[in-house]
């Protein structure tokens, strides 16, 4: 029995809390809709979720239609329309006029029935007119109501001030305002059209129509009464009717011109033009042709040349001037920074126009004049003979004179390396004496590098063994196997310079013998030098040098970072290193002009791809433009300052070989560069301008979309897209992280097949 009263008693809780919940939620959701009502919109926070930074969330937005809410009042038919001062008062009115109605009223037809219920005592047959009138507003067209003047009788004159009168009351009432707030349908320009009253008055209408019907049932149930549907015409205006329209003329009818054709009709049989019921008249703008005069994104006009801003002001000038320069010389600094150049002395490579812009220009010759070129030329054997001794000489001379040269520069740069040498050996700490080494060979440039490069490399060679003496001499070899393995890639690397002095193999062989490293190539002798400094094996007093470990087992476990990472790499005359077999490939597509996917990890060396692009349009001609877009300014300021480290280029005119363009600032002109590094949508902006569109846009021969796979952002990525599918020329679209790989690459495949190009995807999935 006390289990029975407990069930009971839990089922009772269950039915308590169910009842709650229906009424949290019956609350709630009333809540929320009288919000609605009230013009505002209700966001559900239990529905949000997070995309990208960006809150997404179900968003109740309230209708128009909402606001004029006659649902709840109860109807006042009884009630006088003078005593309407509230908005109960009036939206009772309204309730009333709507529910007599079978379809929905506009604001200017409530408006009428509610005058013509009041003025319905004192003149029911011009109240009915006014009904009459109503209808034809809202059926016919513009064009139907073209009415020829004629005299207004002083009765319907009287009663259509009364009209405006008691309208204006209606419109001026704080109530009529409230209700009306937000109503689709707000026609009251167009309340009363003299003429055609007048015009119902003098020939009223023997057959109402339906939507006259339903406004006079409408006033019939707001005062009590009916109306006549076929009111008395105007004593004085049926005088004047006879006359009137026997002079009135034939008003020609403006209509649209009927167009039929076979094609198009099956095209254009769905498409319907929504004409309002008052009809409509065309605009007078339609008629024009349209000119594009400002630009698309902005109110900029387009028909004013572009002109070079100067300012008159010398102070303002010269903080530009300043800001200008204080910015190149970050940019200049941070290009030092990225490419280690010493003392952030620059030293990029100067860009002349070679064999590509020969190519072009003999593609350019006639016929006649290849010919002309290919014809060889007669002249005397002598001659020839004269010309080839002459050259044979001069050429001798110049590779003579530059021999001495380079003997003279090799001899001051051993020099200065001794010297320095000298101060290095001072240095107590010998992890300093192979650092300060190290950046030593460094700072060196690339053909000072190739000279003293293996006396730099030996000297940091005999500071490690020297550190591994110390190691052996102590008993801890184990302790020490991290300067072995630095050790052997040291002599490894020096084994990698086509030739080294006989002292530098010798010594190379005896580190090889003693410490029993693994075996290594020793490169040619040609010549032979002093040492500045002392071999360390030569002098040291311990026998037992060798490691520990085998070979393989020493290279297995403690050679790992100093492992060689190339896949298949090659010489290729293109590029200053060895690439990759999946870099000559992209090379290869880039010469073909063929458009590029390349999916490839961070560091594995998609960077050069751009750079070699970039080579190629700069030594094609002056006129060629590549774009860079990069998906954040950073990324834009970096590869900026890469550009401005490695490329330079002589102009005739106001050319520069890189420029910047982002929504916060421009550096160099974006369209009188050759190399533009921009952002997405500066991109779409200058693809999308009338006024690029046959001068910028084609010379764009090249666009390299970087982190491509930001097509995948909520905010930015329909940008990308776009870019995409508008691009002009052959693209390089370079990312890392890409996971449905094959589907995008069908994808864009399409839309570049499309555009007229090939792509062509490289996909390189190893990582190290």
């Amino acid at each position: 029995m006390i289990l029975q009263k407990d069930l009971d008693s839990l089922q009772g809780e269950d039915r308590d809390k169910q009842q709650r919940q229906q009424d949290y939620k019956t609350s709630f959701r009333t809540f929320i809709y009288s919000m609605m009502q009230r013009g505002y919109s209700a966001a559900l926070v239990n529905g949000l979720e997070w995309a990208d930074t960006k809150v997404i969330t179900t968003v109740l937005e309230h209708a128009r239609s909402m606001t004029l809410d006659v649902s709840s009042a109860e109807p006042h038919t009884n009630k006088r329309l003078t005593d309407v001062v509230d908005l109960s008062h009036m939206r009772g009115f309204l309730q009333t006029i709507r529910t007599s109605c079978d379809q929905l009223l506009t604001e200017r037809e409530y408006l009428t029935v509610l005058v013509a219920s009041k003025l319905a005592a004192s003149n029911a047959d011009l109240s009915s007119v006014l009904l009459q009138h109503a209808a034809l507003l809202s059926e016919l067209p513009l064009s139907d109501r073209i009415i020829k003047h004629c005299e207004i009788p002083d009765e319907v004159k009287s009663f259509i001030l009364d009209f405006c009168c008691e309208a204006r009351k209606f419109i001026g009432s704080p109530a009529w305002a409230e209700a009306f707030k937000g109503h689709p349908d707000c026609d009251l320009a167009d309340l009363i059209d003299g003429r055609l009253l007048a015009s119902c008055a003098r020939n009223p209408t023997t057959e109402p129509s339906e939507h006259l019907q339903t406004l006079l049932k409408a006033t019939a149930a707001l005062d009590a009464h009916d109306l006549p549907s076929q009111p008395k015409a105007s004593s004085a205006a049926s005088d004047d009717s006879t006359a009137a329209n026997g002079n009135d003329e034939e008003v020609s009818a403006y209509k649209v011109l009927p167009f039929s054709n076979s094609i198009f009709d099956p095209h254009l049989s769905p498409i319907k033009l929504d004409v309002s019921k008052s009809g409509g008249k065309a605009d007078t703008t339609t008629a024009n042709i349209f000119r594009e005069v400002t630009h698309w994104h902005n109110q900029r006009s387009l028909n004013q040349k572009a002109k070079v801003v100067v300012e008159k002001d010398p102070k303002i000038a010269k903080k530009a001037l300043r800001r200008n320069q204080f910015f190149m010389a970050e940019m200049t600094s941070y290009a030092a920074s990225l490419t280690n150049a010493v003392g952030k002395v620059l030293d990029p490579e100067t860009i002349t126009l070679g064999d590509k812009s020969k190519a072009g220009q003999a593609k350019s010759m006639t016929p006649t004049q290849a010919v002309e070129n290919k014809r060889p030329k007669q002249v005397s054997r002598q001659s020839t003979k004269n010309i080839n001794a002459s050259k044979e000489a001069m050429l001798a001379n110049i590779a003579a004179s530059s021999k001495r040269k380079d003997e003279e520069n090799a001899k001051q740069w051993y020099q200065a390396w001794t010297v320095s040498c000298a101060g290095l050996e001072k240095q107590v700490d010998l992890a300093s004496r192979y650092n300060k080494a190290r950046q030593y060979l460094a700072d060196r440039n690339e053909a000072q590098r190739q000279v003293i490069g293996p006396d730099v490399r030996m000297y940091m060679l005999n500071v490690l063994l020297e550190m591994w003496v110390r190691f052996c001499r102590d008993g801890a070899k184990e302790k020490g196997l991290y300067v072995a393995a630095l050790l052997f890639d040291t002599a490894r690397t020096l084994c990698n310079y086509p030739t080294v002095s006989k002292t530098i193999a010798k010594c190379l062989s005896i580190t090889v013998e003693r410490l029993k490293l693994p075996t290594l190539q020793v490169p040619a002798e040609q010549g032979d030098r002093k040492l500045p400094f002392k071999f360390v094996l030569d002098e040291t007093v311990v026998s037992d040098l060798a490691l520990t470990l085998s070979p393989e087992e020493f290279q297995l476990l403690h050679c790992g970072p100093y492992f060689d990472r190339t896949i298949d790499s090659a010489p290729d005359s293109r590029v200053p290193f060895e690439p990759d077999a999946w870099q000559r490939r992209v090379l290869d597509e880039i010469d073909a002009r063929r458009s590029l996917l390349v999916i490839a990890p961070t560091s594995a060396g998609k960077t050069f791809i751009s750079f070699y692009a970039m080579k190629q349009v700069l030594e094609a001609n002056n006129d060629d433009v590549l774009v860079y877009v990069a998906p954040t300014k950073a990324l834009v300021n970096q590869i900026a300052a890469e550009i401005q480290a490695r490329f330079s280029k002589n102009y005739k005119y106001s050319q520069s070989v890189w420029g910047i363009h982002t929504r916060d600032y421009r550096i160099n002109n974006p369209t009188g560069c050759q190399i533009l590094v921009t952002v997405p949508h500066i991109l779409q902006i200058m693809l999308l301008a009338p006024s690029n569109a046959k001068s910028w846009s084609e010379r764009v021969k090249w666009i390299i979309f970087d982190e491509v796979h930001c097509i995948g952002q909520a905010e930015d990525g329909l940008i990308w897209e776009q870019l995409l599918l508008m691009a002009p020329c052959p693209i390089i679209a370079l990312s890392a992280t890409i996971g449905n790989a094959e589907s995008f690459n069908d994808w864009l495949s399409a839309t570049q097949k499309a555009a007229g190009n090939e792509l062509v995807m490289v996909q390189h999935p190893q990582v190290f």
